[in-house]
Formats: C-alpha cells, sequence, structure tokens
C-alpha cells in the first residue's frame, strides 16, 4: 500500500509549464536557425522551468491563481525562454539537423 496507489496526484500540475510552452511557440515563429525537433522543444521547455519558480495547483481556483502569476510576470519568463532557445540551440545534444 502506497499514496501513490490509493490518491490520484495525478491533478497537481505545475501551470508555469503551459505558459512556458505558448510563449516558446510564439518565439518560434518565423525562426528557421532553431531546430525545432521534439528532442530540442523539449530541451528548451526543461531548461526554462528549471529557472522559473514552478507555480502547482490542484484545483480551478488554484490554477486561475497561476495564471495570473504568470501573466503578472510574463516578461520574465518570456526572458528565460528565449534564454533556453539560445542555450540549446547553442548546445544541442544531436548533430545539425
Amino acid at each position: 500500500m502506497s499514496l501513490k496507489d490509493d490518491y490520484d496526484f495525478s491533478v497537481i500540475e505545475n501551470t508555469i509549464k503551459d505558459h512556458v510552452i505558448d510563449i516558446l511557440e510564439e518565439e518560434l515563429v518565423g525562426r528557421d536557425d532553431i531546430c525545432q525537433c521534439e528532442e530540442c522543444l523539449i530541451d528548451i521547455v526543461c531548461y526554462a522551468l528549471n529557472r522559473i519558480k514552478p507555480n502547482y495547483s490542484a484545483s480551478l481556483y488554484g490554477a486561475l491563481y497561476s495564471r495570473a502569476y504568470a501573466e503578472n510576470n510574463s516578461e520574465d519568463i518570456r526572458k528565460t525562454v528565449t534564454d533556453a532557445i539560445d542555450f540549446v540551440s547553442s548546445n544541442a545534444s544531436h548533430d545539425k539537423k
């Protein structure tokens, strides 16, 4: 018997993740100089998320609060995402495609 077997922890979500992905999508428009393979995009998101304060929620109220937090910190998050793009582009974990 473990907590994972007895409780549904899948309701816990880092709502900043969706905001990071949305910003990444905006930043990639018209950028053919950036590898957009799944591996690189996931690396970019992970790099950014590891540098942004997470904001977890498990309820509608918590999700709304977290979205407001993300919107209020949107420019800092955007800067972190662009830094992540630059870092991963310069240090891709595969040969250039």
